[in-house]
């Protein structure tokens, strides 16, 4: 499937030769690169039933009524015969029809050539492969794995606690590796590299069973980097810390990758780390198709008034950061406590819920809540 990196660099090199609105989407109908850069992250039914569905065109006028769509024309992209995403042209079909056509046309050709040329680099040697098997291989073969970690003293079974960091300013961050290895805390057995979207990953083996581990491992976390970030200290250089989850199969660690990238991307860091698992619900939620939220809370949307749904989402929003704490969600809005619970009886009253002392109905709120500021 095509993945937001490479989207990001087709709409790139599009963007250079013409003045479309052009929009990839993936296999979830997000679009995941836009000329149009708002409405990137946003749900494009379209694009989701032509992944799901047989039809690989579909002509749309004055929006028909679709879900995040606008008129224009949607077309499947193919890699080696199978749908790889959906690339739409934003106007009216008749005017841009012959265009979308030679756009569709383009972004295979330069998939293909992108795709092909990360084939190419996979064959560099018995490490570059390894790292590119551990982290971008949708169907990485288990014996191919562990052949190149055997090869290169990796230790399948071992627990790692996975570790992205990025440096703001810093140029090429190869130069950093001697700096990382050069730390007392770095074993033979840590997995160290730096990604294709210049990122600083590394998979730290730990020793200790799965209980110490995860009891202590953001202080092992810490305690790691620390010696690599009193360098970059030094240097003036701040740098911010995601950990994912806790690993021991070489098949799965290409997920803790991608949830650190996600961490990046969603979660405002308030210190130097930011731990996957003090944010799964909200990962999670992230990973549901958002027609499966509009399914269930679409009338919600629909009827409720805007000066609702603003407030339903400040005041939920905060309390859930807050586990629902109701003299911190006040103290976090500015608000005095009873003015906080004033407002919460206007949701009360409205929806009938009571998601302060109800386990179901804060469940409801959450993803109510969750729904709407996707939609708004």
């Amino acid at each position: 499937m095509m993945d937001h990196e490479l989207a990001e660099r087709l709409i790139g090199k599009l963007v250079s030769y013409m003045d479309y609105n052009v929009n990839l989407m993936d296999e979830k109908g997000i679009i995941i690169a836009s000329t149009d850069k708002g409405r990137v992250g946003s749900f494009h039914e379209i694009a989701y039933n032509i992944m799901k569905k047989s039809q690989d065109i579909v002509e749309v006028e004055d929006n028909d009524g679709f879900l995040g769509v606008r008129s224009g024309i949607n077309m499947a992209l193919e890699f080696e015969h199978k749908k790889i995403g959906v690339v739409g042209v934003t106007g009216d079909p008749n005017q841009v029809r012959n265009v979308a056509l030679v756009v569709r046309m383009a972004v295979e050709s330069m998939l293909e050539y992108e795709i092909a040329k990360e084939q190419a680099q996979r064959h560099k040697s018995t490490k570059d492969k390894f790292l590119n098997d551990l982290l971008y291989e949708e169907e990485a073969d288990r014996d191919n794995l562990e052949r190149e970690a055997e090869m290169l003293g990796y230790q399948d079974n071992r627990i790692r606690i996975p570790m992205m960091v990025t440096v703001p300013g810093q140029g090429n961050l190869k130069e950093l590796l001697p700096i990382m290895k050069s730390s007392s805390h770095y074993t033979k057995q840590d997995i160290l590299t730096v990604t294709r979207d210049e990122k600083l990953l590394m998979f730290a083996g730990v020793p200790g069973s799965l209980e110490h581990i995860f009891n202590n491992y953001k202080y092992l976390a810490g305690e790691y980097l620390s010696e690599f970030l009193a360098a970059m200290r030094v240097q003036g250089k701040e740098c911010s810390v995601y950990v994912g989850s806790l690993q021991s199969n070489f098949l799965n660690y290409r997920y803790s990758y991608r949830q650190c990238l996600w961490l990046e991307r969603h979660v405002k860091a308030a210190g130097i780390g930011v731990y996957f698992y003090d944010h799964i619900d909200e990962y999670l939620k992230s990973q549901i198709p958002i027609m499966e939220f509009h399914k269930i809370f679409g009338t919600f949307q629909v009827k409720l008034d805007e000066e609702f749904k603003k407030s339903f989402i400040k005041h939920i929003g905060t309390l859930y950061h807050n586990n629902y704490n109701l003299e911190a969600s006040s103290k976090a809005l500015f608000i005095h406590k009873n003015t906080m619970a004033f407002r919460l009886d206007k949701i009360k009253n409205l929806l009938g819920i009571n998601p302060i002392q109800n386990s179901r109905d804060r469940d409801f709120a959450d993803y109510l809540c969750y729904y709407l500021k996707r939609m708004n």
